[in-house]
């Protein structure tokens, strides 16, 4: 798996990323390499010359309760669809565990609607109130407040996640 910057992503990345991400979410079209936003790198599994996994990766500070803690976010993660159930995705959560260990990485966070699958591979269901910033086709709509039952966090310093209110402090992956 090849971790690379957001700036360094050549155009055929930006399209085949945009290919599979599109393929893996047809209900959250885009015309860009990204949903909501550009996440700070991307992981990249590829299989000879062809994508075949993907996910973006947001490194930022969120506040729980009265906590603050160092993230690093999975976003829009997708392995293609004649590669599930091979262990892609499972190998990519691997490598991002390693890449986040030794660094100023209290957890790993990600929504998702695969509870079994994350919890299998030492994730966390959370479910509490949270507050971000609401963004759509590049344009902020303010902050949205909301009960989430479908955030997930991997402690990766050690650190529990405290129990209240989670504020992004930016936009939901």
């Amino acid at each position: 798996m090849d971790i690379v910057y957001e700036i360094k992503l050549t155009k055929e990345q930006h399209e085949s990323i945009k290919l599979l991400r599109n393929q893996s979410f047809p209900e959250h079209q885009s015309d860009y390499s990204y949903y909501k936003q550009k996440p700070h790198m991307r992981a990249l599994q590829y299989e000879g010359d062809n994508l075949v996994g993907y996910l973006g990766l947001d490194y930022r500070a969120v506040k729980v309760s009265n906590e603050v803690y160092s993230v690093l976010g999975i976003i829009d993660f997708c392995v293609t669809e004649e590669h599930r159930g091979k262990g892609i995705g499972s190998l990519m959560l691997s490598e991002v565990t390693s890449f986040a260990e030794g660094t100023d990485v209290d957890f790993i966070i990600l929504i998702s609607e695969l509870e079994d699958f994350y919890q299998k591979r030492g994730y966390t269901k959370i479910e509490d109130i949270n507050s971000w910033l609401r963004i759509h086709e590049h344009t902020n709509y303010g902050v949205a407040v909301d009960h989430i039952d479908e955030l997930f966090v991997k402690s990766i310093s050690g650190k529990s996640w405290s129990v209240g209110h989670v504020d992004w402090l930016g936009y939901m992956y």
